[in-house]
């Protein structure tokens, strides 16, 4: 039984192990060309995704206006739902 005052080693009776002790050596990042390629393909591709949703949302902006039904707001008011949980 451990004859410190670390309670939860007593209650799991359990002997604590001493911290390891020595120098913290800093890794410098990779350069990885991969890396970097893989990133940017990313990036465009949500920055596409972005435009196609502001396209879409664009013509859902411009049907509901022309039809001036209030049936045509709702697909409109439900993509704005959509969007705006995304980006909370």
């Amino acid at each position: 039984m451990a004859t410190h005052d670390d309670k939860i080693a007593e209650t799991l009776n359990l002997t604590p192990q001493e911290p390891i002790k020595g120098e913290v050596v800093k890794a410098e990042p990779a350069k990885d060309d991969k890396l970097e390629n893989d990133f940017q393909y990313a990036r465009e591709n949500l920055y596409n995704i972005i435009e196609r949703g502001t396209d879409a949302l664009n013509g859902i902006v411009d049907l509901a206006n022309q039809s001036q039904q209030h049936s045509q707001f709702y697909p409109l008011a439900k993509e704005l739902e959509l969007v705006l949980a995304k980006k909370s």
